[in-house]
């Protein structure tokens, strides 16, 4: 072993393929290792009755003189003969300290962290509806409920507790609650903003999603919202209910082409956002047909009846920019629906059924009915699944039968007596 000295540790020879130790020999454990990348750095090795082996990085060569580091490694040495083991105790200062700033951040509020969550953790391919719903479900609920405890203050049956009472109010809501809160307190984990694990929202019990309601509109009901459609084109002096952000002229172009392209989606069947987002570029009136926009695939052709050709030139006389949307002054899709809740009103497009024997219900008829009226009237005019399925954008026709294949109450005891009229030729009495 050769002497150590500031010229040889400064060139010391090395290995690409290993690290190598140029042991010291005045100085037991002292050496300079040189890794496969050439880096130099004073090693001390050391060990002593009831201290296990321990390797302890004094510093780089370039950063620290021979001499500094052999006073290190002298006073190392020296702690080690009297039983002391520095590196343990530098690694329960650590801990300590890390168990100290585990405790701080569990003492961040939820509401601090779901703040973060929303301003830099939300996933960046949310739509802009999307992030300004969440955020109210934030505000409303989640906040209220659980944003001034800190994190390591909430419970599983405080939070089951608070789930249970939402319940009462809305049976759908504790699903999206739940579902966002979570996300906020798992990202806010690995954020690093608290160090509390998930027990508190495990076995939550969130309800259960109510049996969907969905309906077709019948021919009267058919007949007064086309009604309410040509009495809205007809008065130009029409008085426009207030909108939720008042009545200016936007406001009013706005509504009128939200009323467009609800009687768009009824007359073609297409869904809701595939309105909003229709692109006038992708309308070919003369070929009949328009491109829409799918969820899981590009999109499909849809070819155009009449109505719905009739429908697309005056929504080409609503559009109010150079925008490439058909319907360029919809800002959101929520305001179809508020837009639609005021026809379903004004025609009365609530029935009340009995469910159960003396059970009654109002079934409104939201507007993705239109959807589902649309393929059921392909139905009742004698088309195949296939060409029903084909005209609303389906790719397995197993989807129209399954989803859309509804018949109104006219239908249901027309098919009914039918039955009967071939049991009475078979004998029945």
């Amino acid at each position: 072993m050769p002497t150590l000295t500031q010229p040889f540790c400064k060139d010391a020879p090395g290995d690409p393929t290993k690290d190598v130790y140029h042991w010291d020999d005045k100085l037991t454990g002292f050496a300079v290792k040189v890794t496969p990348s050439g880096r130099r750095s004073y090693i001390l090795k050391y060990q002593k009755r009831g201290i296990p082996v321990r390797w302890w990085k004094i510093g780089n060569v370039a950063d620290i003189s021979l001499k500094a580091a052999r006073e290190v490694a002298v006073q190392l040495l020296a702690d080690v003969a009297k039983g002391i083991d520095p590196k343990a105790e530098i690694e329960a200062r650590l801990k300590a300290e890390q168990e100290q700033a585990a405790k701080e951040a569990a003492r961040v509020s939820f509401g601090h962290v779901c703040d973060e969550y929303l301003r830099r953790g939300c996933p960046s391919f949310w739509r802009e509806s999307t992030t300004k719903q969440v955020t109210r479900h934030f505000r409303l609920h989640i906040k209220r409920l659980w944003g001034k405890l800190k994190c390591d203050e909430l419970t599983n049956e405080r939070v089951q507790k608070d789930i249970t009472e939402l319940a009462e109010t809305s049976p759908t809501l504790p699903r999206f609650v739940v579902l966002h809160a979570k996300a906020a307190w798992k990202w806010g984990r690995r954020a690093n903003l608290h160090t509390c694990n998930d027990d508190c929202w495990d076995g939550i019990e969130k309800g259960r999603m109510p049996e969907p309601r969905s309906r077709i509109l019948e021919p009267e009901e058919y007949g007064r919202v086309f009604g309410w459609f040509s009495d809205f084109w007809a008065d130009p002096n029409r008085t426009y209910p207030k909108s939720p952000r008042g009545g200016s002229e936007r406001d009013i172009i706005m509504f009128r082409q939200a009323v467009c392209a609800i009687e768009l989606i009824a007359v073609t069947g297409i869904r809701r956002f595939q309105a909003h987002s229709l692109d006038h570029n992708n309308v070919r009136l003369t070929e009949r047909r328009m491109w829409v926009r799918e969820k899981k695939r590009t999109g499909a052709w849809l070819d155009l009846n009449e109505l719905a050709i009739r429908t697309i030139k005056r929504a080409i006389t609503l559009k109010a920019s150079t925008s490439a949307r058909l319907f360029d002054r919809l800002e959101s899709i929520s305001y179809l629906d508020w837009v639609w809740l005021q026809i379903r009103r004004d025609c009365n497009l609530t029935q009340r059924v009995e469910v159960e024997p003396g059970k009654w219900e109002d079934i409104p008829a939201v507007l993705h009915d239109l959807r589902r009226s649309f393929s059921s009237t392909g139905f009742h005019a004698g088309l195949s699944p296939d060409i029903t399925g084909k005209l609303i954008g389906h790719q397995d026709s197993k989807t129209t039968l399954k989803v859309y294949s509804h018949l109104n109450r006219s239908e249901r005891l027309r098919a009914t007596d039918q039955i009967g009229g071939v049991l009475t030729k078979w004998g029945a009495k």
